[in-house]
């Protein structure tokens, strides 16, 4: 039983109960609602993700997978930079911090938010949850059809965080007049072994206990419903004392097989680009669908003519001439084939092609690259790219990128991180705050690849105005006396995402340069001393010599 569900769930399961038949129904209503989008979701995923696509009944073929790779490419491509620049495990890539940036300095709440930070951060790794590669898949879908539905709760019988992301033909859900999702609905099948290990034997129907004993391998239909508590009654036990209301009913017997509730909504549900008043968004495979389709179908036109001019259709005067099955062997003799110097067998002529070039097709694969912003994310072919260049081109995908990551950050980490703040609370897995962070809200600080990528602007501009005075400093040279070097060192570390633990405070740099410019002095006063004391010696050999005095 999950933590953050309620501590009384229903045992024994309550067949007939109509509050099925309202899931099953409010499943169908928001399931017709989205009939529209399906066949895209479908084709997207078949062009863009690497799936075989099953054929219409009548139609031998019953996988037919498609013959242009570069999609698939492409979409891996953005999913992974987009997925290790948000949240990179190898990275700290997000923190924790209070409201009130004054009481931010106070020691004591800069080491409780260290802790807070180092804590939920930790709840993420793969020794606790399955967030990372989860999360790799929500980024996935919501790059190819532009929504994803993600899980999370916490499992005491295997003491891990358990992370899912859930298909979207599993899951519907509603909005609100604000946009924000307010109710799930998830449709899913198991096995009746799996049930029962979830929900335990004794409640499940009676069909589903007997297919257990008898080891049965059926598949059973399974609705979870989560939706706003209008009831909810703060302090209380049970799913009353829950802002979420959650049931699981089985289809088999209509039975409520568990009714809880949760603090928090468990299902996040991230789009990518949303029209106003839209309950699901579309992606980059939207606007790469009608492209890759007709990539496909380029490739397959000219494979078909290269099958057709490597093993042309032969023309033959009758079945006695030429067998149906008749082989064509090199070197071979055909027998007939030629009567009175008349050819007796011929090929159809396919030599026309399709007048499909290869260049056609890579000005296609192009547009599709360009959509997934493969070459701007990747620097395909780049070599001896400068600091600049480099700066400019974060800059670029940073400004292209940022709505989407936005949004993300906002529909998916901010609430996933915040719900996992709390869960780890409840748990008592988080140290009391000190006075001075009593009370304050929690915000969350963005420290991965990403957010670096947005500050990329001020490095790029401070690089623009060092190199636009170095010219002109040839003729003004106190033109680069009005460059504070501490100030620029400090822009760009920020700007190039580097900790700034790379870097000597600002005092001690004076203390080095300082001590390095007395270190100067005195190797210059120990030259001259050696210097005068050469021309003394040589003063003194000359007069003994005989020369002046």
């Amino acid at each position: 039983m999950p933590l953050d569900s309620s501590p009384n769930e229903t045992v024994g399961p309550l067949e007939k109960d109509s509050r099925v038949d309202k899931m099953v129904t409010r499943w169908e209503d928001l399931d017709s609602a989205r009939s529209h989008l399906k066949p895209d979701w479908q084709d997207i995923k078949r062009f863009m993700g690497a799936l075989p696509f099953r054929a219409n009944a009548g139609n031998k073929k019953t996988a037919n997978k498609v013959l242009s790779s570069e999609p698939v490419l492409y979409q891996k491509a953005l999913t992974s930079t987009m997925w290790s620049t948000m949240m990179n495990p190898g990275n700290k890539w997000f923190g924790m911090q209070i409201g009130d940036k004054d009481r931010r300095k106070v020691h004591a709440v800069k080491q409780w938010e260290e802790a807070v930070s180092a804590r939920v951060l930790a709840s993420f790794g793969p020794n606790i949850s399955s967030f990372y590669p989860s999360s790799l898949q929500v980024i996935g879908d919501t790059v190819m059809i532009g929504n994803a539905a993600n899980y999370d709760e916490i499992n005491t019988k295997e003491r891990r965080i358990l992370d899912v992301t859930i298909p979207m033909a599993e899951i519907v859900y509603a909005i609100d007049g604000w946009g924000r999702v307010v109710e799930v609905v998830r449709k899913f099948s198991w096995k009746a072994r799996q049930a029962a290990a979830e929900f335990g034997l004794d409640n499940l129907p009676e069909k589903i206990r007997v297919a257990v004993e008898k080891g049965s391998n059926d598949d059973f239909t399974f609705y979870h419903h989560v939706q706003k508590n209008t009831d909810f009654m703060g302090g209380y036990i049970g799913p009353k004392g829950k802002r979420w209301l959650s049931t699981y009913g089985a289809e088999e017997g209509r039975a409520v097989v568990r009714e809880s509730g949760y603090m928090e909504m468990p299902f996040h549900t991230p789009r990518l680009d949303v029209e106003t008043g839209q309950t699901y968004g579309t992606g980059f495979g939207h606007m790469a669908l009608a492209g890759s389709k007709l990539l496909n179908l380029q490739k397959e036109a000219n494979i078909r003519s290269a099958q057709f001019a490597a093993s042309p259709t032969m023309l033959a005067p009758d079945k006695d001439g030429w067998p149906l099955h008749g082989q064509r062997r090199p070197e071979g003799v055909l027998y007939g084939g030629m009567i009175n110097g008349r050819r007796q067998v011929d090929i159809l002529d396919t030599s026309r092609g399709t007048g499909l070039s290869l260049e056609m097709q890579r000005e296609e694969a192009g547009n599709i690259a360009e959509i997934f912003m493969y070459t701007l994310s990747s620097m395909v072919g780049r070599t001896g790219v400068s600091t600049l260049e480099s700066l400019e081109r974060q800059e670029q995908y940073a400004r292209l990128m940022a709505p989407y990551m936005g949004r993300l950050q906002e529909e998916y980490l901010v609430r996933k991180i915040t719900r996992r703040f709390s869960m780890l609370w409840r748990a008592g897995q988080i140290p009391p705050p000190p006075p001075e962070a009593e009370g304050q809200p929690l915000d969350v600080k963005y420290l991965s690849a990403a957010s670096m990528a947005q500050k990329a602007t001020e490095g790029v501009a401070a690089l623009r105005v060092v190199n636009d005075l170095t010219p002109l400093a040839q003729a003004k040279p106190r033109l680069l006396d009005r460059i504070n070097e501490d100030e620029l060192v400090e822009r760009l570390v920020e700007a190039r995402g580097a900790s700034n633990d790379i870097l000597r405070s600002r005092d001690e740099a004076d203390q080095m340069a300082a001590d390095r410019q007395q270190a100067m002095q005195a190797q210059q006063a120990m030259q001259m001393g050696k210097d005068g004391a050469g021309m003394v010696k040589d003063l003194a050999q000359a007069q003994a010599e005989g020369g002046a005095p």
